[in-house]
């Protein structure tokens, strides 16, 4: 497969690596086997403009693990490989996972509400979630 974009290099056979792009759409050209290229367009961002809780939990247990994901967007759309997070909680410990976009809440310490705060991209978004105790 050829991967053909201006100024990228092929850093993998299905990765090319566009360091310093600007944002904007810029075409892909994509070459499988003895097939006709075909042109199709990356768009690049220069941030998110909102970051959504993925399947947010209910509820999480004090003292039990949690994982709590979340996707930067950008007019809508997810945005891929964006690795600047940190998230803060005032109620537990946060850990990130080996996914840079799903972190573990390390067991709320008391029921109630546990805020969460998400930075990422100059934003910080608050999310609230429900700690309640384990039967």
């Amino acid at each position: 497969m050829m991967l053909e974009m201006d100024g990228a290099s092929r850093a993998e056979w299905d990765t090319v690596w566009l360091a310093g792009a600007m944002a904007g759409t810029h075409p892909l050209v994509v070459t499988a086997g003895d097939h006709s290229p075909t042109t199709l367009e990356v768009v690049i961002v220069d941030g998110a403009d909102a970051i959504d809780a993925i399947d947010p939990p209910v509820t999480v247990l004090v003292g039990a693990l949690s994982e709590l994901c979340f996707a930067p967007r950008n007019a809508g759309q997810f945005i891929a490989g964006f690795a600047d997070w940190s998230v803060t909680t005032d109620n537990g410990e946060i850990e990130p996972t080996p996914q840079s976009n799903c972190f573990m809440l390390q067991g709320a310490a008391v029921a109630g509400p546990v805020n969460v705060s998400v930075h990422a991209g100059g934003m910080t978004v608050p999310f609230m979630f429900t700690a309640t105790a384990q039967q």
